[in-house]
């Protein structure tokens, strides 16, 4: 049984805010973790096409202003698509 919670309803000022502040750090905190992912699956070059790519979809949830997933497009060479769920729709038009 788990604890039901209610979404935090961000105001588009609040998203603002958040680009501002929470972008460009998110996003490279992100890249790192995401690039020591791919080195552990055996591609140690990022930046280079790979046709063995494991990683071709992403799921982001709480996807907030699309961080996560933008570092997901630049890591993983061979993404097919990348799908971002979140309950704010301030955060879910900043991440478009």
């Amino acid at each position: 049984a788990g604890v039901e919670s209610e979404p935090i309803p961000y105001t588009p000022q609040q998203t603002v805010v958040g680009l501002k502040h929470r972008l460009i750090p998110n996003y490279s905190v992100t890249v790192r973790v995401l690039e020591e992912v791919q080195s552990l699956l055996g591609h140690h070059n990022s930046h280079t096409s790979n046709n063995n790519n494991p990683v071709r979809r992403v799921l982001d949830m709480g996807m907030g202003c699309g961080s996560a997933s933008a570092a997901a497009w630049n890591v993983f060479d061979d993404v097919e698509w990348i799908h971002g769920i979140d309950p704010s729709r301030s955060q879910r038009d900043a991440a478009q």
